[in-house]
């Protein structure tokens, strides 16, 4: 659900994570591109800033991300964090919620966040050489460049990734490289998130992970063609 924090004792396992909601959707019959927000990494990052910067107050841009569940942590840290509101309403009225004092508030230059997306591999076109192996392989996400890599657009690279595949999960086994094109699901000329990249060869409905896919990403994602924006979790 959108919004709602989950709490885990040990160390952080976000691959597992995204492996339990895989087997929750197969089960529902549904596969949705969504979010996992990892709140205690903003808390770490903060410690470390004031251990390397005592004397400089970050300021948080409201604007690149405005989950609810960051504000709120961001502000309870106290004096310690200010942020950066732009002129609309619903910016100050999120942090104002929390009661964070006019003080805490400026104009500043944002900084990035931690999510890690995964998106769903849905279609794909595999291209055999002479011998009839697979020499190349096309996969369509269902998230794009009117999505969270809206910033593709831009010129902007696409950012580092990994696959969870079932076959290497199952079997225990890893699972054949091969060279592959990532695509967006529109119909929109251009949709290529990336021509050339290396990934295990993956089946329908496996997941595709970008981490620290935070700033400018979701905030700026629309619902172009019918395709819904990634769920945060």
């Amino acid at each position: 659900m959108e919004n709602e924090i989950t709490s885990f004792e040990g160390q952080l396992d976000v691959d597992a994570i995204f492996r339990q909601k895989i087997y929750e959707e197969k089960v529902a019959g549904q596969y949705e591109a969504f979010v996992i927000i990892v709140l205690v990494i903003y808390r770490t990052k903060y410690d470390i800033w004031r251990q390397k910067l005592p004397r400089v107050k970050p300021f948080y841009a409201i604007k690149c991300n405005s989950n609810e569940n960051v504000v709120k942590l961001l502000a309870e840290l106290g004096v310690g964090v200010g942020f950066d509101c732009s002129s609309t309403t619903e910016e100050f009225k999120s942090v104002f919620k929390y009661r964070v004092t006019p003080d805490r508030i400026i104009y500043a230059h944002s900084r990035k966040d931690n999510f890690e997306l995964g998106v769903t591999v849905h279609s794909k076109k595999e291209y055999l050489d002479a011998d009839g192996n697979v020499s190349h392989v096309k996969y369509i996400i269902n998230d794009g460049i009117h999505g969270s890599f809206n910033t593709i657009r831009y010129d902007i690279p696409l950012r580092p990734c990994y696959a969870l595949a079932r076959k290497a999960s199952d079997r225990k086994a890893e699972v054949q490289a091969v060279n592959c094109s990532l695509m967006s699901p529109s119909c929109n000329g251009l949709n290529k998130l990336s021509e050339k990249m290396i990934l295990p060869l993956l089946d329908i409905v496996d997941v595709i992970v970008f981490p620290n896919m935070g700033a400018y990403t979701h905030c700026l994602a629309s619902t172009f063609n019918g395709f819904m924006k990634p769920t945060i979790m």
